[in-house]
């Protein structure tokens, strides 16, 4: 359940009045850099896949955060509504960090009603399967985030908004490639890889 949670949040579609998407918009492009050999070893280990695309503190202008930040990790705050207009949540108001743990959605866990069977996902039998949640409109409206691991489009004309690259059915094509590796323009927008990469 915790890996079901944070994909929804991270990932969530526009839901309806009041049920924002995930802080990169709904459905986004996720761009990782790759390592094909390490010292000569073509069966590279999985942590040092994952480590070439952590943003090195220093260089992505991210925080240090605290041993239990509320401002990186929402769920230890008071949850944040946004019933009122513009109430909004920047990244200038909380730790860019954030953007790894976006909480767009109020979900709630019935940890009271459980039930005894098998996990769904491992087959494990247990007596406190967890099997009901209540979701509740109007949860944190993330606006002008950039997260670092999305590639994002700047409209040249004046007063738009950036937002993120979003795959599209068939794939990117030709003209779609250079705007995720490097800083240029194309016919409308200026192309802004992700931050991992620019690196």
């Amino acid at each position: 359940m915790p890996l079901a949670l944070f994909s929804i949040q991270l990932n969530a579609p526009i839901g309806g009045r009041g049920y924002y998407p995930g802080l990169r918009g709904g459905g986004p492009l996720t761009t990782l850099i790759e390592l094909l050999e390490y010292q000569g070893n073509q069966q590279t280990p999985l942590w040092r896949k994952l480590w070439l695309n952590v943003m090195p503190q220093d260089e992505a202008d991210l925080p240090l955060p605290k041993t239990f930040d509320d401002l990186v990790f929402p769920w230890l705050a008071p949850t944040r509504t946004s019933e009122l207009d513009g109430a909004v949540v920047t990244d200038e108001q909380v730790n860019k960090l954030q953007a790894y743990w976006g909480m767009p959605r109020r979900i709630r866990i019935d940890f009271k009603t459980t039930s005894i069977g098998n996990c769904d996902i491992c087959g494990r039998q247990s007596d406190a399967l967890l099997g009901l949640m209540s979701l509740k409109n109007y949860g944190v409206q993330y606006v002008m985030w950039r997260h670092p691991l999305t590639p994002y489009r700047l409209p040249l004309k004046e007063g738009g908004d950036f937002y993120s690259v979003k795959p599209q059915p068939g794939g990117l094509i030709w003209r779609d490639w250079l705007g995720l590796i490097e800083v240029g323009n194309s016919k409308n927008n200026t192309e802004l890889p992700a931050q991992v990469v620019k690196l």
